[in-house]
């Protein structure tokens, strides 16, 4: 019996790495093992408006959410509806009406809706202030008349005052827009109308906002909570491990997020599904309410009958060390950063593709570009695709495949398939689709399966990847319209390659030479080596002897590089003290005889030298082959190797 066909779920979020949306998807993954589901993310940002110049780009991958790619959406309504009337919001979902369609958090006319019921938490949370902490000035931390969320949680804390005959004050309604920054600007506004936070409770509609009112307690010297109670809502993760610990709202997110695909699984298959499915939200009472003491560290929270929960070791490790995981994660992408200023072009882009990606925990992935860029200057909400693209560039290490476009790549329409078959298994897992952009012009598009990287680190490698794709785009198509000049610029061309001070090759001609060497070498089916050079203590003789000194050392390493090194190795400066050497047909062992020689020429050339110093150098090398061939990718390797070796010269090993 065949294998039942794995479903395609789209799930279209404003941003993918807000706690709410990996929630969402967390509960949306599990579903996806029970019912044989494949989840597609579309991070489109913002409907209606861009937060910056070009952030409108996002939205172009939601195009891909048709019949022939996808067989249902979810879509996640509220996070969207707070910048456009409502009518416009279901005239835009409704542009999808060929594929069923589930809306999360907010209830549409006519779509099957999950919706998480805000009345529960927010009436036990105000009522628990009240009867337990005997609070009777409950100020509220809102986020504006344009938020639906925000209208229903007022309404809530106003019906929960009335019910205990407290009436509503609106000068105790600050306004947060569910901003850490802007909450912070309401309270400063707040303290300098009335002189103090004349208030003994405040209910704050998302965490983040909570997060302000005890940072700005912190600086102004407010005991929480002695002096002023907290609550937030949302309860994400950080909630517990913060100081105070924050009681807040917690809306089954995740819960949510499973229900949501499993409707939309029988609706698929033709079933009746509820048109309104209400989630419960549930309070956590902890330490910035009081109901936890601060010296107790095992209590999680207190349920809304006071039922303790005790918090789980492992996760306590893990959000402990969670700002180091973190840290190390940027510096990672910064170095990336710094590696993609380096001018490559598509062929080298396809070359690092793979090694960058898996170095980022990403296990699959492609890159798609459109047959020429489109140019897209104003905000959207539709984006037309363009009918042909190519796969640029894809990998999957779960059945070691590696893809690199070619001459002989066909061309697939993108309104009929995500992606042709082939070029990625996919499995029960979510997979993320970005929109490649630069300023004005859309390049194609990114799929990749996320690996335990922050989702926000992945929004700022796909930004990186994005320029740097943007950037081989432009200069392909120089190097292709400068193959078509005439012979009188070569003479041009030589000197752009020569490095002045040692007339070696220089970073570019390396690029160009080099890669032109290894691309030549491979063809006639032979490998060989990438070596880089650092010169040893060059600082030291600038600082001693003077630059002019330390110029006739690096002319001299030059020299003795060119005498070792045969003729038709690329030889090149790169950097002060930098060289690197393209040499085919070189192996790691007959590499050896010739660093000795290497070191034996510095040897000659320190006795006979009159001056007091000495030449040095470390060597590092990487072999090229039929696999690993793209130049930037090989230096980054042999330069790690030649590190190594400088280490060790300094421990004396």
């Amino acid at each position: 019996m065949a294998e039942e066909a794995r479903m395609r779920i789209g799930f279209i979020i404003n941003d993918s790495s807000t706690d709410y949306s990996k929630g969402l998807v967390k509960g949306m993954q599990e579903a996806c093992y029970k019912y044989n589901c494949t989840l597609f993310v579309f991070n489109v940002g913002e409907f209606g408006m861009s937060y910056s110049p070009f952030g409108y780009q996002k939205r172009a991958v939601a195009s891909f959410i048709n019949k022939n790619c996808i067989d249902g959406l979810l879509f996640s309504s509220a996070v969207h509806a707070s910048h456009v009337p409502l009518a416009d919001l279901i005239n835009y979902i409704k542009s999808f009406s060929d594929i069923p369609i589930i809306s999360l958090s907010m209830e549409l006319p006519g779509i099957p809706s999950i919706i998480a019921d805000c009345k529960p938490g927010i009436e036990h949370m105000v009522s628990h202030l009240i009867t337990e902490h005997n609070c009777k000035r409950i100020a509220l931390m809102s986020a504006g008349e344009n938020s639906r969320e925000a209208e229903e949680r007022t309404a809530c804390y106003k019906s929960t005052l009335e019910k205990y005959g407290i009436p509503f004050d609106e000068s105790l309604v600050l306004y947060g827009f569910f901003s850490y920054n802007m909450a912070m600007n309401a309270l400063n506004d707040y303290q300098s109308q009335h002189q103090t936070l004349d208030f003994d409770a405040i209910v704050c509609l998302n965490d983040y906002m909570a997060y302000a009112v005890v940072d700005y307690c912190k600086a102004h010297d407010i005991s929480i909570p002695d002096q002023l109670k907290v609550t937030g809502f949302d309860d994400i993760p950080k909630t517990s491990f913060s100081n105070p610990t924050i009681s807040s709202i917690n809306q089954e997110i995740e819960t949510q997020g499973k229900l949501a695909l499993e409707t939309l699984v029988k609706k698929i298959k033709g079933e009746e599904v509820p048109l309104i499915q209400n989630v419960p939200t549930k309070v956590r009472y902890r330490q910035s309410c009081g109901c936890i003491e601060a010296t107790n560290s095992f209590c999680d929270y207190k349920t809304e009958d006071f039922t303790p929960v005790s918090r789980e070791r492992a996760q306590t490790s893990i959000y402990g060390s969670e700002w180091l995981i973190r840290k190390d994660q940027l510096v990672q992408i910064q170095n990336y950063y710094s590696n993609t200023q380096g001018q490559i072009n598509l062929y080298e882009f396809t070359g690092n593709f793979q090694f960058v990606m898996t170095n980022f925990d990403i296990g699959a992935a492609a890159v798609c570009i459109y047959e020429t860029p489109v140019f897209e200057p104003k905000l959207f909400d539709y984006f037309e695709l363009p009918e042909k693209a190519f796969v640029l560039a894809a990998f999957d290490n779960s059945i070691n495949f590696n893809y690199k476009r070619d001459a002989d790549t066909k061309p697939f329409n993108p309104n009929k398939m995500l992606i042709p078959e082939g070029f990625i298994n996919f499995y029960n897992e979510p997979y993320i689709v970005v929109a490649l952009t630069n300023c004005e012009y859309q390049y194609g598009y990114l799929i990749y399966k996320p690996g335990e990287y922050d989702e926000t680190m992945y929004d700022l490698i796909c930004t990186i990847l994005s320029l740097q794709l943007a950037t081989a785009y432009k200069i392909t198509q120089d190097q292709e319209e400068r193959a078509k000049l005439d012979a009188s610029n070569r003479h041009l061309r030589q000197i752009s390659r020569t490095d002045e001070l040692t007339k070696l090759l220089n970073r570019r001609g390396l690029l160009e030479l080099g890669q032109e060497t290894i691309d030549l070498s491979i063809k006639c089916e032979k490998s060989g080596l990438v070596i880089f050079d650092d010169m040893d203590n060059l600082k030291t003789i600038n600082d001693t002897f003077g630059h002019d000194t330390g110029d006739k050392a690096i002319i001299s390493i030059g020299n003795i590089l060119k005498n070792v090194f045969r003729s038709n190795d690329i030889i090149a400066r790169i950097g002060g003290d930098e060289f690197a050497i393209v040499s085919p047909g070189l192996t790691p062992k007959t590499f050896e005889r010739t660093k000795e020689k290497i070191y034996a020429e510095c040897e000659k050339w320190n006795k006979e030298n009159p001056d007091n110093y000495k030449l040095g150098i470390s060597l590092g090398f990487t072999t090229f082959n039929q696999e690993s061939f793209a130049m930037s990718a090989l230096l980054l390797e042999a330069d790690a190797k030649q590190y190594k070796e400088k280490r060790l010269k300094k421990s004396g090993k």
